[in-house]
């Protein structure tokens, strides 16, 4: 039974950061796993260009890999702490959201941060209708 839809990756590139640390961090995520990022700029208030750098995975396989990876990587207390915050983090629409720490990533660690230079996860449960109470109930089985 297919548990998700979908995994979306969001995450900043800044005028400060080098491109190849950017993609060294993706590649964490992303090992053994193809992939295509869409990049879009935004008009800084401070002036130069941001890079917002997105990906969706919707391949069945490729969405258990990247669970996969990421559950490996992430330390088994932010496991816990994920699946108690489960409820509070799923939308109406049965979409699990959650952050990541940029930089750990980038030396190759997942952890759990909430605010300044994170990377954007949303994992979209497989519940027809949408259902916040399936999804949590997939999530917290999941993130156990």
């Amino acid at each position: 039974m297919r548990k998700f839809n979908s995994i979306t990756i969001e995450l900043f590139e800044y005028p400060t950061e080098q491109r190849r640390l950017v993609e060294h961090a993706l590649s964490h995520l992303f090992s053994n796993i193809d992939y295509s990022a869409e990049e879009s700029r935004i008009e800084s208030y401070y002036g130069p260009e941001i890079k917002r750098i997105e990906v969706t995975v919707k391949k069945q396989q490729e969405i258990t890999a990247l669970l996969s990876n990421l559950l490996l990587s992430l330390p088994e207390a932010e496991k816990k702490q994920l699946a108690a915050e489960a409820k509070k983090r799923i939308d109406h629409e049965g979409a699990f959201h959650f952050r990541i720490s940029k930089q750990h990533l980038v030396d190759g660690q997942v952890r759990i941060l909430d605010s300044g230079d994170i990377v954007k996860i949303k994992v979209r449960a497989a519940t027809y209708p949408a259902s916040p109470e399936k999804a949590l109930r997939i999530i917290e089985e999941v993130f156990k």
